[in-house]
């Protein structure tokens, strides 16, 4: 199924192109399949923006070993917003601030006093709630990593801590941490960026936002972040996009990182590809007793890079599945 991205007026929806234009055109599927995107903007008053996630089967991608994979390698960036950097009068880091949010209530200081450690324990700054005709689908995500949910905005948030969750290095991660209020040499703006984390022991800074929604704002709000995080010391991030497949086959050995072995097939896989070297998906769990559950436990001794595969490739039976290999102290 594409996703496509829906703008009419000032306002912007997304939905699954196969869900939503027979209800909206009364034409059948087929004649849509075979209708010009022109000529369904046209009949839909509608501007189709391209599609926010891309998958060509035939593109030939470099290989991506799932156990030395960062959360970098599953996204998109962008440095378009590098540009844009604000005019930074004469004590800028004093009078720019950043709002945020603990048990204690909402607190205001200037990007350069400002704790970090107070930014990844804080609270996020928006409630958003969901309803049935919502635009975008907030919601909680549970995190392997932290052990705890984490809150999200939308689907394409959610992506973002699905592979900040797989980097070995992810220390923490908030959502909303702070509102930045900062000058942008006119007026005085506000931004309240997606996420904070500590990976590797760095501060990162991330906006989220598919590639066909990023306007000049954001653009100029990201710059402002990055500003505030080079005279901190931080990193910052602005993700457009994820890497596909490799995002896909990370989904999928996700949903079974969990998954309990009371029976060690976990143990007799290993011992497999220690034994017979990269094997099929397939002919591991077909060579234990309980093929089914085996391929749960496949999935999540990939989650936790005992096992390796190439993530560039999309996981099915056929897929060569290798034991990581050992890291010299």
């Amino acid at each position: 199924m594409i996703e496509h991205t829906f703008e009419r007026r000032d306002h912007v929806t997304s939905a699954p192109l196969v869900d939503a234009l027979p209800f909206r055109t009364g034409l059948s599927l087929r004649d849509l399949q075979r209708t010009p995107v022109d000529d369904l903007e046209t009949l839909l008053g509608v501007r189709l923006l391209p599609p926010v996630l891309r998958y060509d089967p035939d593109r030939d991608r470099p290989s991506l070993s799932s156990h030395d994979a960062a959360w970098l390698d599953l996204c998109e960036t962008t440095t378009a917003h590098h540009p844009h950097a604000p005019a930074l009068a004469t004590g800028w880091p004093d009078r720019w601030s950043v709002t945020y949010r603990n048990d204690e209530g909402e607190h205001a200081e200037s990007v350069r006093e400002v704790d970090p450690v107070d930014l990844i324990d804080a609270d996020p700054m928006r409630n958003s709630t969901w309803h049935a005709h919502s635009r975008a689908r907030a919601g909680l995500h549970h995190m392997s990593s932290t052990d705890r949910l984490h809150w999200h905005e939308s689907l394409f948030e959610r992506e973002l801590l699905v592979a900040l969750d797989f980097d070995k290095g992810l220390d923490d991660v908030t959502s909303q941490p702070f509102t930045l209020t900062w000058h942008d040499g006119t007026a005085w703006k506000k931004h309240t960026p997606d996420f904070a984390a500590v990976i590797h022991g760095e501060m990162w800074i991330i906006n989220v936002r598919p590639a066909p929604l990023v306007k000049p704002q954001l653009l100029a709000n990201a710059a402002a972040t990055r500003a505030v995080c080079a005279l901190r010391g931080w990193q910052e991030a602005l993700v457009v996009g994820y890497a596909q497949p490799a995002l896909t086959v990370l989904k999928t050995i996700g949903a079974a990182r969990r998954t309990a072995d009371p029976y060690t097939l976990g143990d007799q896989m290993l011992d497999l590809l220690d034994q017979q070297g990269p094997t099929r998906f397939g002919d591991l769990v077909a060579a234990t007793e309980a093929p089914l559950l085996a391929r749960a436990v496949l999935q999540r001794l990939i989650w936790d890079r005992e096992a390796t595969v190439d993530l560039n490739r999309l996981l099915t039976d056929e897929t060569t599945v290798s034991l990581t290999p050992e890291v010299d102290a």
